[in-house]
């Protein structure tokens, strides 16, 4: 006959071993792993989603970079270009000048 206090301590180590999710084959067990594999495939999706975002506002933030550089060649361009028709302008008076007013 089997002695009922070992017959106990066999079933509570058998539910203590359900809970903690190593008895192979339990429900109990295949619900961990199951909720265990969702928050991993969460965790995985928000992370691929974080840097997917992270990409995005970088190419963004590389775009305008790309414009802010553009805009600044063009006004310094622009500037040179300023100066340059100043400076032909002041050749242009001074000769008209030094001639007298007359062409």
């Amino acid at each position: 006959m089997v002695d009922t206090n070992q017959l106990r301590g066999t079933q509570c180590r058998k539910r203590n071993l359900v809970a903690a999710g190593l008895l192979d084959g339990s429900p109990y067990q295949k619900k961990v792993k199951t909720d265990a594999n969702k928050m991993l495939s969460n965790q995985i999706d928000a992370d691929v989603h974080d840097m997917l975002s992270g990409m995005i506002e970088a190419e963004n933030d590389k775009e305008i970079t790309e414009t802010l550089k553009l805009m600044r060649e063009k006004k310094a361009e622009n500037k040179i270009n300023r100066r340059d028709w100043v400076e032909r302008r002041r050749c242009y008076l001074s000769r008209y000048n030094s001639l007298g007013g007359h062409m």
